[in-house]
């Protein structure tokens, strides 16, 4: 038995080692990472030059700057919501995901729609799956 865990213990750590070689893993593109952490850049410049503090205008100035639109969305036109689209948080979270869309896209009635869309197809495919599995069970239990 001790030497069959020697051997196994071995041989693991002989494909750890061998898999640890792979530095795909580990790539990043500089320039998306610097593109990704821009608006960070404008919201460090914004409080540096502000030393008396935030006022109205202020907070003005930053809600323009970095919108929550801006943050959430992609600039490339697509309605993902943080790379996400609306119909799998339908879909995969249900009514909470309607909810989550509804609050983060103010209320935007089309991207809305198609959450409550990817929520119907949600339901239903569990509904197909729960009608299948049962006719299987009644069909092989002979009722």
């Amino acid at each position: 038995m001790n030497k069959f865990l020697l051997v196994a213990t071995l041989f693991v750590f002989t494909i750890m080692k061998s898999m640890a070689g792979v530095s795909d893993l580990f790539h990043y593109e500089d320039v998306s990472v610097e593109n990704q952490l821009s608006g960070l850049s404008t919201l460090e410049s914004l409080i540096n030059n502000n030393t008396d503090g935030f006022n109205t205008n202020s907070i003005e100035i930053l809600s323009t700057e970095l919108s929550l639109q801006k943050i959430l969305f992609k600039d490339d036109g697509s309605d993902d919501l943080i790379g996400i689209p609306p119909f799998l948080y339908g879909c995969v979270l249900g009514p909470i995901g309607i909810l989550i869309v509804y609050a983060l896209t103010d209320h935007n009635k089309q991207l809305v729609r198609k959450s409550v869309i990817g929520c119907a197809v949600g339901y239903g495919g569990g509904l197909v799956v729960y009608i299948f599995i049962l006719v299987i069970s009644i069909a092989t239990i002979g009722i």
